[in-house]
């Protein structure tokens, strides 16, 4: 248990100071949980090469923070992973552990985004910077004194807050208490992304895990809620909904805006790949330093940063470590983790082809290769139920 309470810690440090403390106090939970039993594989051992390689073309640039951007970037993800791998403790403590986490990734939501102008806590939507922000009636954000965070970065980790309550949590009274808060405060941030994959996931768990009866249930509940809005309520009217669909009308289906709302995007996709080349090493900040932009996609922000080839080799090994993670609670039927890495995995999927969720949501990817590590954790599960 005290260790659950230290990785809460850990990941605290990352949402409230900077995601390089979680590192370096990861570093010394590891070798306080290292377990002499752990055997190493060839996936360990193409990550240590994959780190090594990047670390030593990461030292010859110049005029960049390079430990730190080494110890974020490149041995950050993989550490969290041999965090989950390396304690077994983590795995018998689970639902513990992401009840905890789900607590912090909740309260930093909703302490994030009941803030105004001037970064003080309001209970005020109308108030809120992220409201004002939404619907325009900013005129000079460079003028703030407060740093917020972006909508879509937010919008992230109220995702995985909704669906960390929906594979946790039983009860349908707190489920529907979850979903309720925390999905006005995912569409008022009016991320479209972000409310096509909660819908996708949804319905990806409505036809795999719901039975027959609560299909029918939740068919006839979804209908007749839906007529009656339709014949009672203008959608258009309904406080704070509304500057969703005003932006989804507007910037993605209205005319004269083309390929739904990405055109901004490509012009992202070009610099990434083409203006700042693909074959050499020039650090995860060499777009924001250099253009004052991402690459708005999770591939081309590998890709820009440390070239094609170690960018195809990282994919290949977080292929490996999800394949193996659920071929792993697929054998101790753990329905619990599958269901929420089966979201996180999605969310990765379809948010990375609009934001560089690696550069962007640094703690977010911990978040996802932690979960990903205890999956791997759990051989002595796996034998006892062989």
């Amino acid at each position: 248990m005290i260790r659950v309470f230290l990785i809460v810690l850990i990941f605290s440090t990352g949402f409230y100071l900077n995601p390089i403390y979680s590192v370096l106090f990861g570093f010394g939970f590891i070798i306080l949980s290292f377990r002499n039993d752990l055997k190493f594989n060839y996936i360990d051992i193409a990550i240590f090469i994959y780190v090594i390689i990047i670390s030593v073309l990461y030292l010859q640039l110049n005029n960049v923070p390079v430990l730190k951007e080494i110890l974020r970037y490149v041995i950050g993800p993989f550490l969290f992973f041999f965090i989950g791998k390396a304690d077994k403790s983590l795995y018998q403590n689970r639902e513990r552990l992401l009840f905890f986490l789900f607590l912090l990734f909740s309260s930093f939501c909703l302490l994030t985004f009941f803030r105004d102008l001037d970064g003080n806590f309001t209970l005020n939507i109308n108030e809120t910077y992220y409201y004002n922000s939404r619907n325009e009636l900013i005129q000079n954000k460079s003028h703030l004194e407060y740093d917020f965070l972006n909508e879509t970065n937010l919008s992230l980790l109220v995702l995985t807050c909704l669906f960390i309550g929906n594979a946790l949590f039983e009860r349908r009274v707190i489920k529907f208490s979850v979903f309720i808060i925390l999905g006005l405060i995912l569409i008022i941030l009016s991320s479209r992304t972000a409310v096509a994959v909660l819908l996708i996931v949804l319905l990806y768990n409505f036809l795999k895990y719901d039975s027959k009866r609560t299909k029918l249930m939740k068919l006839l509940a979804a209908s007749g809620l839906a007529l009656f809005i339709f014949i009672n309520i203008s959608s258009i009217e309904i406080p704070y909904v509304n500057t969703f669909l005003y932006r989804l009308e507007n910037r993605s289906f209205a005319y004269g805006s083309t390929a739904y709302g990405l055109d901004e995007r490509f012009i992202h996709y070009y610099n990434a790949s083409v203006n700042s080349g693909i074959f050499n090493v020039k650090g995860y900040k060499y777009l924001l330093n250099t253009f004052g932009f991402s690459s708005h996609n999770e591939l081309l922000g590998h890709t820009s940063a440390v070239g094609i080839f170690p960018a195809l080799f990282f994919i290949f090994i977080l292929v490996n470590l999800i394949k193996r993670a659920f071929q792993n609670l697929q054998l101790v039927n753990d329905l619990v983790m599958f269901k929420l890495l089966e979201s996180l995995i999605i969310v990765y999927l379809i948010v990375g082809v609009t934001e560089n969720i690696f550069i962007s949501n640094t703690i977010w990817f911990y978040f996802l290769m932690l979960i990903i590590g205890i999956a791997w954790g759990i051989n002595f599960e796996v034998k006892n139920n062989n």
